[in-house]
Formats: C-alpha cells, structure tokens, sequence
C-alpha cells in the first residue's frame, strides 16, 4: 500500500490522505479511535465494551486516554526525536525534549506497572482482554525503536510477552 493514501480515490475516504480508513457500505472513517469504536458498537465486542453499559465502558475508555495521552505521548516522542526526526529531514534531535519525555516515560511506566494488572498479569484492568490491553501492547512494541528498557517494570515485561505470544501480534508483526 505504499503511497496509496495519497491517491484522488483515498482522499474521498480520508480527506487528511493518512492511514487508517474504513470503507463499510456508505459509511467512510478515519481516525483509528472512531473506527475501533464504530466497530466495537457495531460488532457488540467486549474490546470496548459499549453493549455492556456506559460504566463499564467508560472504566475501558479512562484507561485508553490515560495510556494515550501519557506512555504513547511520550513514546512517540521519542520515537520521533531519536529515530524518525533527522530521517525526515526535521532537524536535529532535541535533548531536553528526549530528557523530559523519558523522565515522563519512567513515570508513566512505573505507574502502570504498579497499578495494572491486578487481576491478572494479562490484562490491564479485569480479567479479559479489552482495547486497553491493545493500546498498551502497541505501545510496548513500539518502545523499543527508541530501545525503551522496560526491565526495570516486571508486570510490565510480563504482560508484554504474553501479548507478543498471542496469535494477533505475531500477525501483525510478521515481515511483509
């Protein structure tokens, strides 16, 4: 699909021209959260358990926000200015940026390793597998372009290598 988002065609689905999109009948979505979660209304999953009732679903939906606006914020920072700023021709890599974020990082991820998984060591809240473990689970795979130690957060370790054993993400991470 190299490129292909930059096409007349994609621009009628996503007029941002960027990936994801979702094409299903009349209905075309951009935005990764608005299509996971017309996906989750619409096939009732337990993902993002919105069939279920509004507190449940919003016990989910606190967690997504928290692990987006704290871990992936900071990763993707660093990802940016460690990895991908000099390859775009963005300028040089800011030190106090990558300073402050893995500061932010190891505060975030020690928070979370000391209050997720308290029901199980597979799942960030509960005991089933919901958005959250997958947001979290993403974000742990992409720590290490930036070569994120996480040993220091061993419920963190745990639950990563149970994620990186599911069938899911060994499809999704298999070489193209």
């Amino acid at each position: 699909m190299k490129g292909e988002q930059k096409t007349e065609e994609y621009k009628a689905i996503n007029p941002h021209q960027k990936v994801p999109a979702l094409v299903d009948g009349d209905l075309k979505l951009f935005e990764s959260g608005a299509i996971i979660r017309y996906l989750a209304l619409q096939y009732k999953s337990d993902l993002l358990p919105y069939h279920k009732g509004a507190a449940e679903a919003a016990v989910v939906d606190r967690e997504l926000d928290w692990i987006n606006g704290s871990i992936a914020r900071a990763i993707n920072t660093l990802n940016f200015e460690k990895k991908f700023k000099a390859l775009l021709g963005k300028g040089e890599t800011n030190q106090d940026a990558v300073a402050q974020n893995e500061q932010d990082l190891a505060g975030h991820l020690a928070r979370a390793n000391e209050l997720y998984f308290s029901e199980s060591p597979e799942h960030v809240i509960g005991t089933t597998t919901t958005a959250a473990d997958v947001l979290l689970g993403l974000y742990l795979a992409q720590a290490s372009i930036s070569q994120i130690d996480l040993a220091p957060y061993p419920k963190l370790v745990t639950f990563y290598n149970a994620i990186r054993e599911t069938e899911a993400f060994k499809a999704s991470h298999a070489e193209f």
